[in-house]
């Protein structure tokens, strides 16, 4: 497991120091794929969300790619996202063994989403729903948006998930994964924002990403 993007600790260690989030200053490398290893059970995120995850999962750097420029100021967001999705770390399971079901495609159609949406394509939106995560604050919500091949597709405002410490935590009682926000830059917004593919039939998340 490489220290570059994931620390996995025992929960015996020290895993509170939110500061631990900003040792490592990095450039966005669209190439390199990172191993965050095997995780199986029940985990949360932060103190935010509880979900299941149960495989072999890895991270990279995904751009949007429907932009050769992503000029920000010109692009108008799909009204169920928050934001167009620019850059992002993305967490995913590598081993999926759905014949069907390629999760690179399936984070690109959430990619598209974000500013697209997307009605040539059969969209299941029977789960769409807000939940208001945080008081006080803009954009503070999950919106459940749609099942596509199985697939449950939900995004997350700004201040939910890496707003305050630089990363989000996914621990249980044995194991904490630190998961770094994206870098910030000049094609990207400043604040943090976040999704999530789940199996629908299992409820197994096979991506998590955090994007500006």
């Amino acid at each position: 497991m490489s220290d570059d993007s994931f620390h996995s600790i025992s929960d015996d260690q020290d895993s509170n120091d939110s500061n631990d989030f900003y040792d490592i200053k990095e450039p966005y490398d669209y190439d390199k794929v990172e191993e965050v290893g095997i995780l199986k059970g029940v985990f949360k995120l932060d103190e935010d969300e509880e979900e299941i995850f149960d495989g072999d999962y890895k991270s990279k750097f995904i751009k949007n790619k429907h932009f050769k420029i992503i000029d920000l100021s010109e692009i108008e967001w799909n009204i169920p996202c928050q934001i167009v999705y620019s850059k992002g770390r993305v967490m995913y399971k590598s081993n999926i063994e759905d014949p069907e079901v390629n999760i690179f495609d399936l984070i690109d159609l959430f990619i598209k989403y974000t500013f697209d949406p997307c009605k040539d394509l059969d969209l299941d939106k029977s789960i769409a729903g807000n939940k208001q995560m945080r008081f006080g604050t803009i954009c503070p919500t999950r919106k459940r948006l749609f099942v596509y091949k199985n697939r449950e597709f939900t995004a997350y405002g700004r201040y939910i998930f890496g707003y305050d410490h630089g990363g989000v935590k996914i621990k249980n009682d044995k194991t904490t994964v630190k998961f770094r926000n994206p870098p910030l830059d000049d094609e990207c917004y400043e604040y943090v924002y976040s999704f999530m593919i789940r199996n629908h039939t299992t409820q197994v998340v096979e991506a998590f990403g955090l994007y500006r």
